[in-house]
């Protein structure tokens, strides 16, 4: 039998078990509330957005990346916000992150941007790339943790830190992970560059990439992206609280495992950066043969984990190709950084090249145009 073809506005599993939990589990919400989200639910379209110029097909997972902190124009958002909106009304504050976390993940809610932890890949040139290159700097918590700064590589785009937490008596598994609540990272200067209380810098994405785990330890990868970070000297990390949790959704309500909240006195780590931390191979310049294009190269340099390029453009779902040396690269990701203006934005695009090039071809998906990009001196 052929299955039926599900209606466009028709709410799937995950929908109904989200609003029957709003329903069963928490404090009435009044109906008026729950009236108006239900709408909007029902009156979402999950179609792809392109614009009418262009016949290129929208991936699904750019539908879910714009920032849930501006104008909701995506329906994964709407969905998202609408969750939000009856978890905050029902719970409070704290109710509507706890409730957020159970169903999207740690990782994920943490983030700047919904979707991000996903969208971040973590490669083998990155892990190569990462090898112990700070000295050591154990930091005893308690009795039972401590937690090392294991590697920090630094360029004009990103922020890369592992971190690694160590255990002397429990037995770590695959699927935990962990993340500090206080975190706060500054430069030779004084400078904040990340603080998890205030949020300096609206415009620089972050977030946690879980990437290893021993039967006594877990590492995680702390990154940022859209900051200059090549002119750092030193930096310095204080923390005094951090959590291990699950890396993905426990659906399980009644599952046995509980956070782990680790406090302890506030600890201070600081580290001299060397050359050894920083990670540009070669920085490359946009030959504007096309300078009437609505899409503008801002940065683009090769490193030691691989070919980042920032790009302004009018669409953040844009899938360019690279080409070096007559072999094609699809991009690893694309990561929306900030909105430019009312209609556009400055997105980050990865590729997974970590050789030097003499010549770089990018071509643009969506208006067919040919950018190249030749190396600086």
């Amino acid at each position: 039998m052929k299955n039926k073809k599900k209606n466009k506005n028709q709410l799937d599993d995950m929908d109904v078990f989200l609003y029957e939990i709003a329903k069963k589990d928490l404090k009435p919400i009044p109906k008026e509330i729950q009236d108006n989200i239900q709408k909007t639910i029902d009156s979402l379209d999950f179609e792809p957005k392109v614009p009418a110029r262009t016949k290129v097909k929208v991936p699904l997972r750019y539908r879910f990346k714009e920032k849930l902190g501006t104008i909701i124009t995506k329906p994964a958002h709407a969905v998202i916000a609408s969750f939000l909106i009856v978890m905050l009304v029902a719970t409070g504050a704290v109710g509507a992150r706890q409730m957020s976390e159970k169903f999207f993940g740690k990782d994920t809610v943490r983030l700047t941007n919904i979707g991000i932890a996903n969208e971040f890949t973590f490669t083998e040139e990155m892990e190569n790339a990462l090898k112990q290159n700070v000295p050591l700097n154990l930091v005893e918590l308690n009795e039972d943790y401590y937690v090392s700064i294991h590697s920090i590589l630094l360029d004009e785009i990103n922020f890369f830190t592992v971190f690694e937490l160590h255990s002397k008596n429990m037995k770590i598994t695959d699927d935990l992970s962990f993340a500090f609540n206080d975190l706060k990272i500054t430069d030779e200067n004084g400078t904040t560059l990340y603080d998890s209380y205030l949020e300096t810098n609206i415009n620089t994405i972050k977030g946690y990439k879980p990437i290893y785990n021993t039967e006594n330890s877990i590492r995680i990868l702390f990154f940022m992206f859209g900051n200059d970070n090549s002119q750092i000297k030193e930096l310095n990390f204080t923390f005094s609280n951090l959590e291990i949790h699950k890396i993905k959704p426990d659906l399980n309500l009644n599952s046995d495992f509980q956070d782990i909240n680790i406090s302890c006195d506030n600890k201070s780590v600081t580290v001299p950066i060397t050359k050894d931390n920083y990670s540009t191979i070669q920085k490359y310049a946009w030959d504007k043969e096309n300078s009437e294009s609505k899409y503008n190269i801002e940065d683009a340099i090769l490193t030691k984990t691989g070919l980042y390029i920032t790009l302004k453009t009018p669409i953040s779902s844009i899938e360019p190709l690279i080409e070096t040396n007559n072999k094609f690269y699809t991009m690893l990701y694309n990561i929306p950084l900030k909105r430019v203006g009312s209609d556009g934005f400055l997105i980050l695009i990865a590729y997974n090249i970590t050789e030097y090039q003499d010549n770089i071809k990018l071509y643009n998906n969506l208006d067919k145009n040919i950018y190249n990009l030749i190396p600086k001196n």
